[in-house]
């Protein structure tokens, strides 16, 4: 059998990598992904922008001012991804930034651009929370590539309060 890190490190893959922008969750797929991609692989940093976030921030009705705080929101996502990514080591990653839903984008470039692999973090909802659904189970349950979903450990603060 052969290991798996030899594997990863021997074969070139176009991978896309699913990040928040909270930077407990994004420092934990970004660690665990790192460790997992190749040198020679090709890696996509996508950030999803929630549309709603965009459109409860202005009154649509005001013409030009919608485009406007899109692509504010987009500058300011990128520039922190950016700065998240200042702490891991890929070579030479594209950042992507994006509005939309999240499993749609995130499934429509996988289509459209030729991904060999998707990379997530789920927290790991119970309960009434996992019958919400969840974005990691969206684009699970579509995924047209070998997907690695990324169980993300409970936050420190989490934790104190169930102490």
């Amino acid at each position: 059998m052969i290991p798996l890190n030899r594997i990863t490190n021997t074969m070139s893959r176009k991978t896309l990598i699913a990040v928040e922008l909270d930077e407990f969750s994004a420092n934990c797929v970004l660690e665990r992904a790192a460790s997992l991609v190749g040198e020679r692989d090709e890696c996509h940093i996508i950030h999803v922008v929630d549309p709603t976030s965009v459109a409860y921030a202005v009154d649509l009705s005001l013409t030009g001012i919608d485009q406007e705080f899109e692509e504010s929101a987009i500058q300011r996502a990128e520039q922190r991804v950016t700065e998240l990514l200042a702490k891991h080591e890929f070579r030479q990653p594209h950042i992507r930034v994006k509005i939309g839903k999240v499993a749609k984008v995130i499934h429509d470039l996988i289509d459209t651009e030729g991904f060999d692999r998707l990379i997530i973090g789920s927290h790991g909802w119970h309960g009434w929370q996992r019958l919400l659904g969840t974005h990691a189970s969206a684009i699970m349950s579509r995924a047209a590539v070998d997907t690695w979903v990324l169980k993300l450990p409970a936050r420190p603060e989490q934790d104190a309060k169930h102490s």
